[in-house]
Protein backbone atom coordinates (compact mmCIF):
# COMPACT_ATOMS: atom_id res chain seq x y z
CA UNK A 1 0.00 0.00 0.00
CA UNK A 2 1.07 3.34 -0.89
CA UNK A 3 0.22 4.88 2.59
CA UNK A 4 3.02 2.51 4.31
CA UNK A 5 5.56 3.99 2.08
CA UNK A 6 7.48 7.24 2.43
CA UNK A 7 6.86 10.01 0.25
CA UNK A 8 11.15 10.13 -0.76
CA UNK A 9 11.02 5.94 -1.03
CA UNK A 10 8.45 6.51 -3.67
CA UNK A 11 9.87 9.61 -5.18
CA UNK A 12 13.16 7.42 -5.46
CA UNK A 13 11.49 4.45 -7.19
CA UNK A 14 9.61 6.59 -9.60
CA UNK A 15 12.73 8.28 -10.63
CA UNK A 16 14.13 5.03 -11.40
CA UNK A 17 10.87 3.64 -13.41
CA UNK A 18 11.66 6.88 -15.16
CA UNK A 19 9.28 9.49 -14.00
CA UNK A 20 10.48 12.99 -13.49
CA UNK A 21 9.38 15.56 -10.82
CA UNK A 22 6.20 16.00 -12.24
CA UNK A 23 5.15 12.57 -10.86
CA UNK A 24 4.87 14.28 -7.26
CA UNK A 25 1.79 14.86 -8.13
CA UNK A 26 0.50 11.69 -9.00
CA UNK A 27 1.77 10.04 -5.86
CA UNK A 28 -0.34 13.11 -3.87
CA UNK A 29 -3.42 12.01 -5.88
CA UNK A 30 -2.82 8.23 -5.09
CA UNK A 31 -2.48 9.08 -1.22
CA UNK A 32 -5.73 10.85 -1.25
CA UNK A 33 -7.69 8.49 -3.23
CA UNK A 34 -5.58 5.42 -0.47
CA UNK A 35 -6.95 8.11 2.43
CA UNK A 36 -10.27 8.22 1.44
CA UNK A 37 -10.84 4.56 1.02
CA UNK A 38 -9.39 3.85 4.63
CA UNK A 39 -11.58 6.25 5.91
CA UNK A 40 -14.57 4.66 3.63
CA UNK A 41 -13.56 0.91 4.70
CA UNK A 42 -13.92 2.21 8.35
CA UNK A 43 -16.63 3.77 7.92
CA UNK A 44 -18.04 0.83 6.78
CA UNK A 45 -17.27 -1.41 9.25
CA UNK A 46 -18.57 1.08 11.75
CA UNK A 47 -22.29 0.81 9.57
CA UNK A 48 -21.53 -3.07 9.68
CA UNK A 49 -21.25 -3.14 13.41
CA UNK A 50 -24.19 -1.20 14.12
CA UNK A 51 -26.44 -3.05 11.74
CA UNK A 52 -24.94 -6.26 13.21
CA UNK A 53 -26.61 -4.96 16.48
CA UNK A 54 -29.82 -3.97 14.77
CA UNK A 55 -30.47 -7.04 13.20
CA UNK A 56 -29.67 -8.99 17.02
CA UNK A 57 -32.29 -5.97 18.48
CA UNK A 58 -34.63 -6.57 15.49
CA UNK A 59 -34.61 -10.72 15.94
CA UNK A 60 -35.47 -10.12 19.65
CA UNK A 61 -38.57 -7.92 19.07
CA UNK A 62 -39.65 -10.52 16.61
CA UNK A 63 -39.65 -13.41 18.50
CA UNK A 64 -41.50 -10.70 21.18
CA UNK A 65 -44.10 -10.49 18.67
CA UNK A 66 -44.73 -14.12 17.83
CA UNK A 67 -44.95 -14.61 21.57
CA UNK A 68 -47.29 -11.91 21.29
CA UNK A 69 -49.62 -13.01 18.55
CA UNK A 70 -49.85 -16.17 20.18
CA UNK A 71 -50.88 -14.93 23.64
CA UNK A 72 -53.69 -12.66 21.51
CA UNK A 73 -54.45 -16.44 19.25
CA UNK A 74 -55.15 -18.35 22.80
CA UNK A 75 -57.26 -15.27 23.84
CA UNK A 76 -59.63 -15.37 21.07
CA UNK A 77 -59.94 -19.21 21.17
CA UNK A 78 -61.40 -18.28 24.78
CA UNK A 79 -63.72 -16.05 23.65
CA UNK A 80 -64.89 -17.64 21.33
CA UNK A 81 -65.56 -20.64 23.51
CA UNK A 82 -67.80 -17.92 25.32
CA UNK A 83 -71.12 -18.76 22.98
CA UNK A 84 -71.86 -21.88 24.51
CA UNK A 85 -72.84 -19.95 27.89
CA UNK A 86 -74.98 -17.93 25.64
CA UNK A 87 -76.91 -20.86 24.51
CA UNK A 88 -76.73 -21.93 28.08
CA UNK A 89 -78.62 -18.68 28.88
CA UNK A 90 -81.31 -19.02 25.59
CA UNK A 91 -82.26 -22.64 26.97
CA UNK A 92 -82.80 -21.28 30.55
CA UNK A 93 -84.90 -18.55 29.28
CA UNK A 94 -87.03 -21.20 27.35
CA UNK A 95 -87.20 -23.07 30.12
CA UNK A 96 -89.05 -19.93 32.06
CA UNK A 97 -90.88 -19.24 29.33
CA UNK A 98 -92.53 -23.00 29.77
CA UNK A 99 -93.00 -22.62 33.18
CA UNK A 100 -94.65 -19.74 32.74
CA UNK A 101 -97.13 -21.39 30.33
CA UNK A 102 -97.62 -24.39 32.75
CA UNK A 103 -98.83 -21.89 35.65
CA UNK A 104 -101.03 -20.44 33.27
CA UNK A 105 -102.45 -24.05 32.64
CA UNK A 106 -102.73 -24.86 36.29
CA UNK A 107 -103.99 -21.63 36.64
CA UNK A 108 -106.63 -22.63 34.26
CA UNK A 109 -107.63 -25.91 35.64
CA UNK A 110 -107.51 -24.17 39.59
CA UNK A 111 -110.54 -21.65 38.65
CA UNK A 112 -112.15 -24.53 36.83
CA UNK A 113 -112.46 -26.56 39.69
CA UNK A 114 -113.20 -23.41 41.88
CA UNK A 115 -116.04 -23.19 39.64
CA UNK A 116 -117.33 -26.71 40.26
CA UNK A 117 -116.78 -26.74 43.43
CA UNK A 118 -118.98 -23.14 43.73
CA UNK A 119 -121.82 -24.76 41.31
CA UNK A 120 -122.01 -28.12 43.60
CA UNK A 121 -122.07 -26.03 46.85
CA UNK A 122 -125.16 -23.78 45.30
CA UNK A 123 -126.82 -27.15 44.11
CA UNK A 124 -126.51 -28.87 47.44
CA UNK A 125 -127.79 -25.57 49.14
CA UNK A 126 -130.52 -25.23 47.03
CA UNK A 127 -131.69 -28.74 47.37
CA UNK A 128 -131.64 -29.35 50.88
CA UNK A 129 -133.50 -25.70 50.79
CA UNK A 130 -136.29 -27.30 48.83
CA UNK A 131 -136.61 -30.70 50.86
CA UNK A 132 -136.59 -28.77 54.09
CA UNK A 133 -139.95 -28.61 56.24
CA UNK A 134 -141.09 -24.98 56.91
CA UNK A 135 -141.89 -24.16 60.39
CA UNK A 136 -145.57 -24.16 61.47
CA UNK A 137 -147.38 -24.62 64.09
CA UNK A 138 -149.05 -27.76 64.63
CA UNK A 139 -153.01 -26.17 64.53
CA UNK A 140 -152.34 -24.50 60.87
CA UNK A 141 -150.96 -27.72 59.50
CA UNK A 142 -154.15 -29.01 57.86
CA UNK A 143 -152.64 -32.09 55.56
CA UNK A 144 -154.04 -35.61 54.69
CA UNK A 145 -152.48 -38.53 56.46
CA UNK A 146 -150.87 -40.09 53.44
CA UNK A 147 -149.41 -36.55 52.65
CA UNK A 148 -148.49 -36.31 55.95
CA UNK A 149 -146.87 -39.13 56.46
CA UNK A 150 -144.96 -38.72 52.47
CA UNK A 151 -143.62 -35.55 53.94
CA UNK A 152 -142.42 -36.61 57.48
CA UNK A 153 -140.71 -39.31 55.52
CA UNK A 154 -138.93 -37.01 53.70
CA UNK A 155 -138.22 -34.86 56.74
CA UNK A 156 -136.52 -37.97 58.14
CA UNK A 157 -134.56 -38.48 54.54
CA UNK A 158 -133.46 -35.29 54.52
CA UNK A 159 -131.79 -35.52 58.79
CA UNK A 160 -130.48 -38.62 58.08
CA UNK A 161 -128.86 -36.97 54.97
CA UNK A 162 -127.59 -34.32 56.52
CA UNK A 163 -126.17 -36.57 59.27
CA UNK A 164 -124.24 -38.49 56.46
CA UNK A 165 -122.62 -35.25 55.75
CA UNK A 166 -121.59 -34.27 59.20
CA UNK A 167 -118.51 -36.08 59.38
CA UNK A 168 -117.25 -34.99 54.92
CA UNK A 169 -116.21 -32.31 53.19
CA UNK A 170 -119.43 -31.10 52.07
CA UNK A 171 -121.66 -30.93 55.58
CA UNK A 172 -118.69 -28.62 56.16
CA UNK A 173 -119.49 -26.45 53.48
CA UNK A 174 -123.23 -26.78 53.82
CA UNK A 175 -122.57 -25.42 57.25
CA UNK A 176 -121.36 -22.03 55.75
CA UNK A 177 -123.19 -19.88 54.75
CA UNK A 178 -123.73 -18.40 50.77
CA UNK A 179 -121.60 -15.23 51.56
CA UNK A 180 -118.81 -17.19 53.25
CA UNK A 181 -119.08 -19.91 50.58
CA UNK A 182 -118.86 -17.00 47.71
CA UNK A 183 -115.90 -15.25 50.12
CA UNK A 184 -113.77 -17.88 50.30
CA UNK A 185 -114.06 -19.05 46.86
CA UNK A 186 -113.31 -15.50 45.75
CA UNK A 187 -110.72 -15.74 47.95
CA UNK A 188 -108.97 -18.55 46.58
CA UNK A 189 -109.52 -17.46 42.93
CA UNK A 190 -107.78 -14.00 43.95
CA UNK A 191 -104.99 -16.25 45.59
CA UNK A 192 -104.48 -18.37 42.76
CA UNK A 193 -104.56 -15.16 40.40
CA UNK A 194 -101.98 -13.23 42.46
CA UNK A 195 -99.73 -16.42 42.74
CA UNK A 196 -99.78 -16.46 38.99
CA UNK A 197 -99.31 -12.96 38.46
CA UNK A 198 -96.49 -12.84 40.81
CA UNK A 199 -94.74 -15.40 39.14
CA UNK A 200 -95.12 -13.93 35.52
CA UNK A 201 -93.69 -10.92 36.87
CA UNK A 202 -90.50 -12.70 37.87
CA UNK A 203 -90.42 -14.62 35.27
CA UNK A 204 -90.90 -11.45 33.21
CA UNK A 205 -88.31 -9.46 34.93
CA UNK A 206 -85.74 -12.63 35.05
CA UNK A 207 -86.15 -12.71 31.60
CA UNK A 208 -85.78 -9.77 30.52
CA UNK A 209 -82.51 -9.42 32.67
CA UNK A 210 -81.24 -12.43 31.25
CA UNK A 211 -81.51 -10.87 27.68
CA UNK A 212 -80.09 -7.27 29.10
CA UNK A 213 -77.00 -9.57 30.36
CA UNK A 214 -77.35 -11.62 27.30
CA UNK A 215 -76.69 -9.02 25.01
CA UNK A 216 -74.36 -7.06 26.93
CA UNK A 217 -72.11 -10.35 27.48
CA UNK A 218 -72.35 -10.74 23.31
CA UNK A 219 -71.82 -7.52 22.30
CA UNK A 220 -68.42 -7.53 24.98
CA UNK A 221 -67.56 -10.58 22.94
CA UNK A 222 -67.88 -9.12 19.94
CA UNK A 223 -65.77 -6.08 21.17
CA UNK A 224 -63.00 -8.14 22.14
CA UNK A 225 -62.73 -10.19 19.26
CA UNK A 226 -62.99 -7.52 17.02
CA UNK A 227 -59.99 -5.89 19.14
CA UNK A 228 -58.17 -9.32 19.11
CA UNK A 229 -58.67 -9.96 15.16
CA UNK A 230 -57.37 -6.27 15.05
CA UNK A 231 -54.44 -5.96 17.41
CA UNK A 232 -53.46 -9.71 15.59
CA UNK A 233 -53.19 -7.75 12.37
CA UNK A 234 -51.40 -4.81 13.26
CA UNK A 235 -49.00 -7.33 14.92
CA UNK A 236 -48.52 -9.98 11.68
CA UNK A 237 -48.28 -6.82 9.95
CA UNK A 238 -45.33 -5.03 12.09
CA UNK A 239 -43.62 -8.63 12.51
CA UNK A 240 -43.60 -8.35 8.53
CA UNK A 241 -41.89 -4.94 8.48
CA UNK A 242 -39.84 -6.50 10.73
CA UNK A 243 -38.56 -9.30 8.77
CA UNK A 244 -38.33 -7.16 5.84
CA UNK A 245 -35.89 -4.59 7.85
CA UNK A 246 -34.27 -7.47 9.43
CA UNK A 247 -33.48 -8.74 5.73
CA UNK A 248 -32.51 -5.81 4.22
CA UNK A 249 -30.00 -4.93 7.19
CA UNK A 250 -28.23 -8.44 6.08
CA UNK A 251 -27.86 -7.61 2.53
Amino acid sequence: MFGKKKKDDLLAELEELGFHDDSDEDVKELEAKNSSLTQEIASLKEKNTGLEKEKQELTTKVQELQATVEKMENELASVAAIPADYDGRVAESEQLNQKIETLKAENKQLTANLEFASNRAMELTQRLEKQTPEDKDDDEISLPSDAYSELEEKYQQVKAELTALKSSQERDELELTKNELADVLLAAKSKAKEIVRKAEFDAHDLKMKSEEELEELKQGCLRYQNYIEKMRDESISLLDQLLQQSHRATK
